[in-house]
């Protein structure tokens, strides 16, 4: 089980409530992710408030579903070749830069990633990824 925040209605942020959710297997093409940071944006606030469509049968929506976490399962990988994964890899590849890990270790960690073989990593513990998490968001402030 795991928690998700929802808007039960459409309206405000009165609407948005903390709920547990099962956590499903990764289905083709996608991954599970332990979340440690979750954001709510613009984007998330005009659907919640029917910006979008107010439709019912849509409730609850999940909100909050740009995070930053730890991959914790991998689906199906048979699309590898697919614009979604050049993007994952670019992406990965800059988290390792900023997490400072070694230019020549990437190839083998990228490679560790897509391949789905998690069992070598270890979760880096919550002052690490803030560590990361606060040197990114320094150099976006700084760009």
């Amino acid at each position: 089980m795991a928690n998700k925040v929802v808007a039960t209605a459409f309206g405000g942020p009165d609407v948005l409530s903390v709920v547990e959710a099962d956590v499903p297997e990764p289905g083709p093409g996608e991954v599970a992710i332990a979340v440690k940071a979750a954001g709510v944006n613009l984007f998330d606030y005009k659907i919640i408030s029917g910006g979008l469509g107010a439709d019912p049968d849509r409730l609850p929506l999940p909100v909050g579903l740009e995070v930053a976490g730890v991959v914790t399962a991998v689906g199906d990988r048979t699309q590898y070749e697919s614009a979604w994964y050049r993007c994952c890899i670019t992406v990965l590849g800059w988290f390792l830069e900023a997490a400072g890990v070694a230019r020549d270790r990437h190839p083998q960690l990228l490679e560790q990633a897509v391949g789905g073989r998690f069992a070598s990593w270890t979760e880096p513990d919550d002052t690490l990824l803030a560590s990361v998490a606060e040197c990114l968001a320094g150099q976006v402030a700084d760009a």
